[in-house]
């Protein structure tokens, strides 16, 4: 660029900024420990081939809680049924996220057991088809083999790695 009197201003020279010996930062999940509590992330099934994002996760975090695959609705499979007309469960992506956290040493929060704003509709009907709602008994039945199904193949599957569940 040209000044005034048509001369080249010229820009100085930044100065050189010599690197300086730091102490490593101690993880987030060590800071929180003095104080009693976790420190935990949250990650869903996409993330797991960000290798950035699951790095971050096992240098700073000591708990991991799953965006939605533990929910309801992502393993009820309304397309089978057991044996006493009770819907199956899908665990294959919920379980490739454990596999994660099971390896990399951290604890999951489960979340959710069951919440109403993420379960399916369907698996409050009479049939899982009409309109027509089973009854409470039904219903009370159905909850407790779902509730029943999934803690028995968490705690089977991946024992201790769940540390806490949220919402019923």
């Amino acid at each position: 660029s040209k000044t005034k009197d048509n001369k080249k201003q010229v820009s100085p020279e930044p100065a050189k900024v010599e690197p300086q010996e730091t102490e490593p930062m101690k993880p987030l999940y060590e800071l929180a420990e003095q104080y009693g509590f976790k420190m935990g992330g949250a990650m869903g099934y996409q993330e797991l081939s960000i290798e950035k994002h699951k790095k971050m996760l096992k240098d700073d975090f000591n708990s991991v809680t799953f965006t939605n695959e533990l929910k309801a609705y992502s393993l009820l499979d309304w397309s089978i049924r057991q044996k006493n007309n009770m819907p199956a469960l899908n665990f294959s992506k919920a379980d490739q996220l454990m596999d994660f956290a099971q390896s990399a040493g951290l604890k999951v929060r489960g979340h959710v057991l069951v919440w109403d704003a993420y379960m399916t509709e369907w698996f409050f009907y009479e049939d899982y088809q009409n309109k027509k709602f089973a009854s409470k008994e039904v219903m009370l039945k159905r909850l407790k083999n779902y509730i029943e199904q999934v803690i028995v193949h968490f705690e089977t599957k991946y024992p201790g790695v769940i540390y806490v569940w949220d919402v019923v």
